[in-house]
């Protein structure tokens, strides 16, 4: 919170003359690791209204869908820079045990412009996962086999055309 100003005000009451103080302060534009981690988890499970509505219900937090969504994109900004910098990962992934896999997927989004104009795009999803190899199984068994638990996933969505997508992946 950012100190902003203070206000009096005077109240005659019949147990006399009361005056109250109330500091109003600014909520700053960057949030703690904490709450931005309580609001990814809300954005995971719907739309920003249904974030700010769990936020609020479960956290005491009252944020804006609007803010959640800036928050969201700053932070996932932040995620993609700290992800393509670090060896981190890749050492994790490569040293996991298990075969690869890659998983793609899309589907439409209906988003806000910074003009404030309203459209749908492309957003597309992808996974890498590494899993250690399952028992054999004929096509009409593969729906009630069991496959081991991945070792390592690394999941990512973006908003963006198939070529950058292509390239991202």
């Amino acid at each position: 919170m950012t100190y902003h100003d203070d206000k009096t005000k005077t109240l005659t009451s019949a147990h006399g003359v009361i005056t109250l103080r109330r500091r109003n302060s600014w909520i700053k534009k960057s949030y703690t690791k904490i709450a931005r981690r309580f609001l990814a988890r809300c954005c995971a499970l719907g739309a920003y209204r249904v974030a700010a509505d769990s936020l609020r219900e479960l956290c005491g937090i009252p944020l804006s869908h609007t803010t959640i969504g800036n928050i969201a994109d700053e932070t996932a900004a932040e995620m993609e820079t700290i992800l393509a910098s670090s060896p981190v990962f890749r050492e994790i992934f490569q040293k996991a045990k298990g075969k690869v896999e890659f998983y793609a997927d899309g589907t439409c989004v209906h988003i806000r412009n910074a003009d404030g104009t309203h459209e749908w795009r492309d957003m597309k999803t992808g996974a890498l996962v590494k899993r250690e190899c399952g028992t054999s199984a004929k096509p009409e068994e593969y729906s009630t086999r069991e496959l081991p638990e991945p070792t390592v996933v690394s999941a990512f969505a973006a908003i963006e055309n198939k070529a950058e997508f292509q390239e991202r992946c």
